[in-house]
């Protein structure tokens, strides 16, 4: 009875240090507190390695199944928005501060609305939250900005921004407000 109880207790223990989560220094002490522990129930009852390895691997396929089985395979879902990335065309205005890449910006897309002979009746402008790809410098006219949208539901964000992109009159890089 006591065997049996001393290799139990091996086994969870060898499941329990593949089971507990591998992130953040919280579970080192108890990682090393339940190796100390298996090592000495090891070591005094000689020969148990195999036993304790064998017993370990059957609680953790089983935690497996159980955690499949019931719809948690372990794997996280995707905490991102699916992005798109555009080159701007050349309409791009003068920033007034720098932007550094990969920072997060507000576009003012301004579009020319025009009559039916052609000439300009109205502006309407469009907004849009976008990650920057390149760097921006006030002292030099940006050519080829590369910036980068989230797509949104079924594609809506994305027609939108390709739709003011290819009436743009004029772009304006503004900053971003930060996200709370």
């Amino acid at each position: 009875m006591k065997k049996g109880l001393e290799l139990a207790a091996t086994s969870i223990g060898v499941a329990l240090l593949l089971l507990l989560p591998h992130h953040g220094e919280q579970w080192i002490w108890l990682r090393v507190a339940i190796g100390v522990i298996v090592l000495t129930v090891v070591l005094r009852s000689r020969g148990a390695w195999f036993d304790a390895l064998l017993g370990g691997f059957l609680i953790i396929l089983g935690t497996a199944v159980v955690h499949v089985a019931f719809g948690d395979p372990g794997a996280s879902a995707p905490t991102f928005e699916p992005r798109a990335r555009f080159v701007l065309p050349d309409s791009v205005a003068s920033t007034v501060r720098k932007y550094d890449e990969k920072e997060d910006v507000v576009l003012l897309i301004v579009e020319a609305k025009r009559g039916p002979y052609g000439r300009v009746n109205d502006y309407e402008t469009h907004r849009f939250d976008a990650q920057l790809r390149t760097a921006l410098d006030p002292s030099i006219t940006p050519s080829e900005v590369e910036v980068s949208i989230e797509r949104g539901a079924k594609d809506e964000n994305l027609i939108d921004f390709t739709q003011a992109v290819a009436g743009a009159e004029t772009i304006y890089v503004k900053e971003a407000h930060p996200k709370k």
